[in-house]
């Protein structure tokens, strides 16, 4: 029929409606994106006008630490919240050895890192280092002494090698292959047609969640630090592979502060 006619008009309509719906859907996603970017940017520059106290001490002391990590009396609590995520927290670390961090969800943990981090500092108390504030350090000298690897880090667009490389990049193929061996990754990548140039991540090779694990463990370790941070690195890793991966850390790092974090009694068995 014609255009002009009622019937065949609302057919049209609704016909360009039903056409239309993809994109509506599209810029509806667009929109809601952009409304979350905004919040986490606000959130973000809330979150360094709080903390531009740290900020500002980013340069301090020479960093030492033979002896011991303290925590004494700390207690913490996010800026205008009246509740105290730690309270009176009292922790030694010794250089060399091994702890575990045990606790459920909301109970601290990541608290503890940001803290150690310097992400924000205590509202009471404070952290020493071999009897020197953690607050007079050189926070850039300090931050180069950690290395953290937790359960959600996903590998780069590139090579093994290079996301392995990310941790030094100046690091050598022979030390990248001792840091996946350290972290039971190097059968795997010795199987693959490319080896180490593997391309993984974006449109390379698909990765499964502990083998990616297993890449950021790699990265952490080959900056060989004076303390690392495993969070929940190694929850997609079978116990038995598991407790390999720990045993290899420390034989291979025998000076290395290992803090875990884990749910799993194979995890936190040193």
């Amino acid at each position: 029929g014609k255009l002009g006619n009622p019937t065949t008009t609302t057919i049209a309509a609704i016909a360009l409606l039903l056409r239309a719906q993809p994109q509506a859907r599209e810029m509806q996603g667009m929109i809601l994106g952009l409304l979350s970017a905004r919040a986490s940017v606000l959130a973000v520059s809330e979150g360094l006008r709080c903390d531009k106290q740290v900020l500002s001490h980013s340069r301090g002391k020479r960093c030492v630490f033979n002896t011991e990590l303290r925590f004494n009396n700390v207690t913490f609590a996010h800026a205008g919240s009246p509740d105290h995520v730690l309270d009176r927290v009292n922790i030694t670390i010794y250089r060399g050895t091994s702890v575990a961090v045990v606790g459920p969800s909301g109970s601290g943990k990541s608290t503890l890192f940001n803290l150690l981090l310097r992400l924000y500092d205590p509202t009471e108390g404070r952290i020493t280092v071999d009897g020197t504030p953690l607050s007079d350090l050189d926070r850039g000298e300090w931050l180069r002494r950690i290395a953290i690897t937790g359960q959600d880090i996903d590998v780069t667009e590139g090579s093994i090698l290079y996301n392995v490389r990310m941790g030094s990049a100046d690091a050598s193929e022979e030390e990248v292959r001792t840091a996946l061996t350290i972290a039971g990754l190097s059968e795997f990548v010795e199987e693959l047609p490319d080896g180490l140039q593997t391309e993984v991540g974006g449109r390379g090779f698909r990765l499964s969640g502990g083998q990616r694990q297993r890449i950021s463990l790699a990265r952490a370790i080959i900056r060989r630090p004076d303390i690392l941070i495993l969070d929940e690195a190694t929850n997609a890793v079978e116990p038995l592979l598991e407790a390999r991966i720990h045993s290899g850390i420390r034989a291979a790092l025998p000076s290395v502060t290992l803090i875990t974090v884990a749910h799993r009694n194979s995890a936190i068995a040193d």
